[in-house]
């Protein structure tokens, strides 16, 4: 046990707690009325959650039941599918979308102040300095896996979309509109890149491809402002000659980034980028609420890394009130299924017929295990690691903190199929311990100092399999192009 976790303790457990987990907090006043920035929220949520169709039923039930003498007969007139189609597409469809842009606005706006009002932060960071250490990442993965996989990958488009990617590129032109259920609620990607004029196929894969840059702008932004260090990335000698480089690159082969080069167009990204915009910079309260709401907006599944976050690393007097925006969203969504929740389960394919992720998971269990540790692949040695050396040092908040957000969204693979891509939501765990790690290195012995590196270095060889429980081989098979996939191809040949 000395050898793995033994070291003097030189930093005061609250305040380790203070320093990596907590997010820092602004005293700024709220900028948007308090009852108008929930209904903001409100709002958000029912454009996402209630599509036209039912839009329109709900409204024809309504006008139906009305005490106007000939109401039904007019009614039954024009319930047509062309009065319906006409209906829809010249006026649900554009109050909807009206909505949800000034809910928008609404939501990110105290965001925005506060990315604009932290100046000296990004001063202090060297903002050129990492944007061009991140472009040194974006391309190192991309040797490793390119972003553009077709027609080697199943489901992949010429624009370079892959996977339920393309979904979201044909949703990209017309946001409001879309029925299909799976997409419809991950609403706040498409929607951005329609509202900038970014839609459709091509353009859409290159908008995914800038918010692939920005999440790995965003993770070297949280590392450098957490880890203590004379030296910046970048700063005395080139990026790619630091051995600090090369651990960066290792966590980012972890799938919270990678599976964005293997399946471009997936939405999670923003998630994730605006998680680390409230762990790097100090928000007032109305800021992350708007951050937790426009998660929820992006992605469904963004409960599962915002509940532990909530917990652990938001102030106590602004919990409630956000695990309450979080518990909102699914009322919603319950309520647009007619209060039927298998109904709504059915329609996200989570019960229900052989390819129902209940069903999957408990028919390849094996598949799902290595799906879940392809999710931080080697790292997850070291999230044990660092929360281990935690707990003995009796720091037991911060070790649990990082074992709790880092595994919490494992429970999403009974909801949903992708188990690596799923597992990879509690990234903000990983990046986390990495961060523990690193300030104490120093007072590591030899063996564990070269114990670490080498795991760093391994994992980075280590092709990330991107592992889904409806397509069994791709826990075996790596079809994505680059230098994994020449490796992949080593390993099935030393196997067999």
């Amino acid at each position: 046990m000395q050898f793995l976790f033994g070291w003097k303790n030189t930093i005061d457990s609250a305040d380790r707690y203070q320093e990596y987990v907590s997010f820092k907090t602004s005293q700024a006043p709220d900028i948007i009325p308090h009852k108008l920035f929930w209904a903001a929220i409100v709002i958000s949520y029912a454009v996402a959650n209630i599509p036209v169709e039912r839009i329109y039923s709900l409204i024809f039930t309504i006008l139906k039941n009305l005490p106007i003498q000939g109401a039904e007969v007019f009614l039954t007139k024009y319930n047509n599918e062309i009065t319906k189609a006409q209906i829809s597409s010249h006026f649900i469809v554009s109050i909807k979308g009206f909505l949800f842009f000034v809910a928008f606005l609404m939501l990110a706006y105290p965001i925005a102040v506060t990315v604009g009002r932290s100046g000296k932060i990004w001063e202090e960071l060297g903002l050129k300095r990492i944007a061009i250490v991140s472009l040194y990442f974006f391309l190192a993965l991309s040797l490793l896996v390119f972003p553009y996989s077709y027609p080697h990958v199943l489901l992949s488009h010429p624009s370079g979309l892959a996977s339920l990617g393309v979904s979201y590129g044909q949703m990209s032109l017309s946001p409001f509109a879309e029925s299909y259920e799976i997409v419809a609620r991950r609403l706040l990607k498409p929607a951005i890149a329609y509202f900038i004029q970014m839609q459709g196929y091509v353009l859409y894969y290159l908008f995914s491809l800038i918010c692939i840059y920005a999440l790995i702008f965003m993770t070297v932004c949280f590392w450098e402002s957490k880890i203590a260090s004379k030296y910046r990335l970048g700063d005395t000698k080139p990026a790619i000659y630091s051995r600090k480089f090369w651990v960066y690159l290792s966590a980012m082969t972890s799938s919270y980034a990678i599976v964005c080069f293997q399946w471009p167009g997936y939405p999670e990204n923003i998630t994730f980028i605006l998680i680390l915009l409230a762990a790097c910079l100090p928000m007032n309260r109305q800021a992350r609420l708007g951050t937790v709401a426009l998660c929820m907006v992006n992605h469904d599944g963004s409960a599962f890394a915002l509940i532990p976050i909530i917990w652990f690393c938001f102030p106590k007097k602004e919990r409630i009130s956000a695990l309450f925006a979080v518990i909102l969203f699914y009322g919603i969504w319950f309520a647009s299924h007619g209060l039927n929740l298998q109904q709504g389960l059915e329609s996200h394919v989570v019960v229900g017929g052989q390819k129902s992720a209940l069903s999957l998971l408990t028919q390849y269990p094996a598949i799902a295990a290595a799906g879940t540790f392809f999710a931080y692949k080697l790292l997850w040695f070291l999230v044990l690691f660092a929360a281990g050396r935690l707990w003995l040092e009796k720091d037991r908040k911060t070790a649990v903190a990082i074992v709790a957000i880092t595994s919490f969204p494992v429970l999403m693979i009974l909801v949903g199929w992708d188990t690596t891509r799923l597992t990879g939501f509690g990234f903000l765990g990983m990046l986390i311990a990495l961060v523990a790690v690193a300030n104490e290195y120093g007072k590591f012995t030899k063996n564990q100092r070269q114990l670490l590196l080498a795991a760093a270095c391994a994992n980075i060889l280590l092709p990330s399999y991107n592992v889904a429980l409806d397509i069994p081989e791709s826990a075996f098979k790596y079809p994505y192009p680059g230098i994994y996939k020449a490796i992949g191809g080593i390993l099935q040949l030393i196997v067999q």
